[in-house]
């Protein structure tokens, strides 16, 4: 069973890790083939399973209207997708997904149990399965709080300068907002240096979550509150999916949506 990653980073590599061990509990093996594009990993789903050597395929890291999956449905090569197949029908593919809306619905919650009434979503910019997701969440979580949106959601490029940039221009705003609910870690922790570099107590005048509980999340000071995604589930499922695949080519597609954790650390807590 190959894995193709769409994208790097350390969600995809311990996902990674727990898939081989699930699979190795199956007395199945996992193959791993990096591709740059699309077109390549295309290429090379095409030439490996022309091979017979594989039994079927995982794909991470799901776009809107992912080529891969086009190109998978099409040719009745089965695979299961750790992210739902944005763009395409939900019900008729087979995938495991963590419900980042449902994500950051939690991360609201907690910063208005904390008193933060004006809280920002800095996101990524362009159209994003993921990114929309998330920030569907924020949404819904604002409205049922009764707390506004306008002008609170910001994006840009998945990098920490993003997150300081976009907190900054912000927290430069005459009626600035205190909490920040961010569609990664490494946004959020941009936006943690943005408030230090204006002399607000983190955890006290402005609260930060993130998104990943990444290696970053436990050691920035302060330690970020993130949403964990639960990796050793989300492979279990998915080798079992795999399996059920295999034992039955034409069973009705199977979805797992999971609920991400969120892990509270002193970037919402008073200090």
């Amino acid at each position: 069973m190959p894995t193709t990653e769409g994208q790097s980073g350390g969600v995809w590599a311990s996902f990674l890790y727990e898939l081989s061990v699930a699979a190795h509990r199956a007395d199945h093996a996992v193959y791993c083939h990096p591709a740059a594009t699309d077109e390549e990993e295309i290429q090379v789903i095409q030439e490996i399973f022309s091979t017979n050597t594989v039994d079927c395929f995982v794909i991470t890291a799901t776009q809107d209207h992912d080529p891969r999956i086009a190109f998978l449905r099409e040719r009745g090569i089965p695979f299961v997708s750790f992210g739902r197949p944005w763009g395409h029908p939900m019900s008729d593919t087979w995938w495991v997904d963590v419900d980042g809306a449902a994500g950051m619905e939690q991360a609201v919650d907690h910063l208005a149990k904390r008193g933060h009434r004006r809280i920002a979503y800095l996101g990524w910019d362009g159209p994003s399965g993921y990114g929309d997701d998330r920030e569907s969440g924020w949404r819904r979580a604002m409205r049922s709080h009764g707390f506004s949106t306008r002008d609170l959601s910001v994006g840009g490029p998945d990098e920490i300068s993003t997150g300081r940039e976009l907190a900054g221009r912000l927290l430069d705003r005459k009626t600035p907002p205190t909490g920040f609910v961010c569609v990664s870690d490494t946004i959020a922790i941009g936006a943690l240096r943005a408030c230090r570099e204006r002399g607000l107590a983190v955890g006290h005048d402005v609260g930060v979550v993130g998104f990943d509980d990444s290696v970053g999340a436990h050691f920035v000071d302060p330690g970020l509150t993130s949403l964990a995604q639960p990796l050793e589930l989300v492979a279990r499922h998915t080798m079992r999916l795999l399996l059920d695949r295999l034992k039955d080519p034409d069973a009705k597609a199977e979805q797992v949506l999971l609920r991400p954790t969120l892990v509270v650390r002193e970037s919402t807590v008073t200090q």
